[in-house]
């Protein structure tokens, strides 16, 4: 990249950067030689990629083994993962990089990751099921109980559909 291409870059400011250079020890001595720079983000990468796949089959096997009563440390546990995958994306977003336009996963990584989700998937509606159509837990709980039980599935359906657009999209 030229100096050139540097001013069509998003600006780096603001309060979401300035706390993502301190969270990440952006100004650590070990970024300032190229070579230990490259081995630390492979390792981050490394690292980001064993939680995303760590987490989720986690996450299932509490749902299967725990029922029930794992759905608040899941919804915990989720929630982490969902908002360490939400800050990356944020932050190379901020920096000018679509991490989407490289494609979806591809291949047996995308069989496996699909085959963990529904395994999920399945564990959290088992998880579900007492509470949907348990008439002593509160409406609130109960219809969220019911929404899940319709909208993971239709979620799944719909990612396995908008994945498939894309695939032909990208053949096309």
């Amino acid at each position: 990249m030229s100096h050139d291409d540097d001013a069509t870059l998003p600006s780096p400011d603001g309060p979401f950067m300035r706390a993502a250079a301190v969270l990440a020890d952006l100004d650590s001595p070990l970024y300032a030689e190229e070579r230990e720079r490259d081995v630390w983000n492979e390792a981050s990468a490394v690292g980001f990629q064993f939680f995303l796949w760590a987490i989720p089959i986690l996450v299932a096997a509490a749902l299967w083994i725990g029922g029930r009563a794992a759905l608040p440390y899941v919804v915990g546990t989720w929630v982490i993962w969902m908002l360490g995958g939400v800050i990356s994306l944020g932050y190379a977003a901020r920096l000018g990089v679509d991490p989407a336009e490289r494609g979806p996963l591809q291949g047996r990584r995308a069989a496996v990751y699909g085959a963990l989700m529904v395994v999920l998937s399945g564990g959290l509606i088992r998880a579900l099921l007492p509470i949907a159509g348990d008439d002593t837990v509160p409406g609130f709980l109960r219809g969220s109980a019911q929404g899940g039980m319709v909208g993971v599935p239709l979620g799944l359906l719909a990612l396995a559909v908008g994945l498939w657009f894309d695939a032909r999209k990208r053949r096309a």
